[in-house]
């Protein structure tokens, strides 16, 4: 009889609500303030707390790097060991990250020395709270007794159900981590229109002053809005709840929410209200700040809204 698990990568903390069998952290590599040398760590060796000092007096942004398959091995062969055969691996999207690449290359090594052992990595498209959901999907079915290669078919096609509405409180940290090319000084200015090149260098360049964007990631793929709020978050977080309504409004059904909103609350409230007086028994969880991985930080900053919606 087959014996299944599931891993992720850094999308998930040991703090997440729902829990993996195994977690492989991406790592952070920091400029100390006080040595003003480069440091690696581990992305669950640093308290939340720590990391947002540090990002707050560093001359140079904090970064996370991939998780490399040397360090998927270990994990892997792990779980062999205690008898398991089949073996799912949650990744962030592959045109994010090379984690994707990497998970791929140890599951061809694990194969290649494990016969009888299937390993497959799926690009969730989504990290967070929407990782949080295939989980979920992944234990119901696992405990139904369902297939491996039925599980596989019902995790690809619930990927597809998910949909991050992102604000950002500011684009220097996205801008910073290159995760999003998009986000670039000449994208900027025509996304602004009207706005030259020397202002928008100048506004992003200011911290605090940066425009509040909202972005939508839909299979992966993000969607840079062209709604944009130079003063307050609050204009992003109402045009994401319009979105929602929209969607609802074109015929999909809102079935469960996965509200992050650290630094925040407000705009948080906000959302929640929303949701809460919608129709149709929409299940909404508000997860804690602890339960956001570092790289997520890393890439929105300490102040940002995101509101994973499974439909």
């Amino acid at each position: 009889m087959d014996k299944l698990a599931i891993i992720t990568d850094g999308s998930l903390t040991p703090a997440s609500a729902v829990q993996p069998d195994r977690i492989v952290p991406f790592s952070i590599s920091y400029k100390d303030p006080e040595t003003d040398y480069w440091e690696v760590l581990n992305g669950e060796g640093m308290t939340v707390a720590e990391f947002l000092d540090i990002q707050s007096r560093s001359k140079d942004l904090p970064k996370t790097s991939l998780v490399r398959y040397e360090e998927f091995l270990p994990v892997l062969t792990e779980l062999i060991e205690t008898g398991v055969n089949r073996i799912v691996i949650l990744t962030v999207p592959e045109g994010k990250s090379g984690t994707y690449l990497e998970a791929k290359r140890a599951k061809e090594e694990i194969e290649r020395t494990n016969p009888d052992v299937k390993i497959a990595v799926i690009d969730t498209g989504t990290t967070a709270g929407g990782v949080e959901y295939l989980i979920e999907v992944f234990d119901q079915l696992r405990a139904e007794g369902m297939s491996f290669t039925d599980i596989l078919g019902c995790l690809e096609e619930e990927k597809q159900k998910i949909i991050l509405f992102l604000g950002l409180d500011s684009i220097r940290y996205i801008g910073a981590s290159g995760r999003i090319p998009s986000l670039s000084e000449k994208n900027w200015k025509a996304t602004l229109g009207q706005i030259s090149k020397v202002v928008v260098a100048r506004v992003v360049s200011l911290v605090g002053h940066s425009p509040k964007v909202f972005i939508t990631f839909r299979h992966g793929k993000e969607h840079i809005n062209p709604h944009v709020s130079f003063l307050q978050l609050k204009p992003i977080v109402e045009k994401i709840c319009s979105e929602i309504v929209d969607e609802i409004a074109s015929g999909k059904r809102l079935r469960k929410v996965y509200l992050f909103c650290p630094g925040a609350p407000t705009e948080g409230d906000l959302v929640k209200q929303v949701i809460q007086n919608l129709d149709g028994g929409i299940e909404l969880y508000v997860r804690s700040d602890e339960s956001i991985s570092l790289a997520l930080y890393t890439t929105a900053g300490p102040k940002f809204v995101a509101v994973f919606c499974v439909f």
